[in-house]
């Protein structure tokens, strides 16, 4: 073997390692970027669901309930699926109306809405809590879930073909080097 195929080898051995790092790296910054936009995204899609809810509540009698036209509660449940879930919970904590399991959650009012994760009944859900007043008096809170499950799906669909691209751009640059 000589001198020269010999550097060649030891510079091989020496740029393929760092290279494969570098590349992993890109790989795995990629997958862990990916994640807020989706997140953000599959957010946004629970608070519209929570906001369709929230002009539904009134006032009867002087305590909240919903009165949601079943077309409207079916053009929420396409929207949400199935495995959809959501309450109205007046200013004590108590359930007035609602669909599936939800957790318990604390009692302090937001202006903002707030998303949260938790587990209820064996599923770990993805939420947004919504605190709103009705006919000016009465505080109400609207929580909206779906199974956490589905953002990972979500997370999934997008992250993926990034990460196909970069496995083949590593292969690619490695048979290069």
């Amino acid at each position: 073997m000589s001198a020269v195929s010999r550097l060649d080898s030891r510079l091989l051995r020496w740029l393929l390692l760092p290279l494969a790092g570098v590349l992993a790296v890109s790989v795995l910054a990629d997958a862990w970027l990916s994640r807020k936009p989706v997140t953000d995204a599959f957010d946004q899609r629970l608070l519209v669901m929570a906001l369709a809810l929230a002009p539904q509540v009134t006032l009867e009698a002087g305590y909240p309930a919903l009165r949601m036209p079943p077309e409207a509660e079916q053009v929420l449940r396409s929207i949400g699926g199935e495995d959809f879930r959501f309450g109205v919970f007046d200013s004590d904590g108590r359930r007035l109306v609602g669909a599936g399991g939800l957790p318990l959650l604390s009692q302090g009012a937001s202006a903002k809405p707030r998303f949260f994760e938790a587990t209820e009944g064996g599923t770990a859900l993805r939420g947004v809590v919504l605190d709103q007043t009705v006919g000016g008096v009465q505080r109400v809170r609207i929580v909206v879930a779906v199974p956490r499950a589905r953002l990972e799906r979500r997370l999934e669909e997008a992250i993926a073909p990034g990460l196909t691209s970069d496995l083949i751009l590593i292969i690619l640059t490695l048979v290069l080097v």
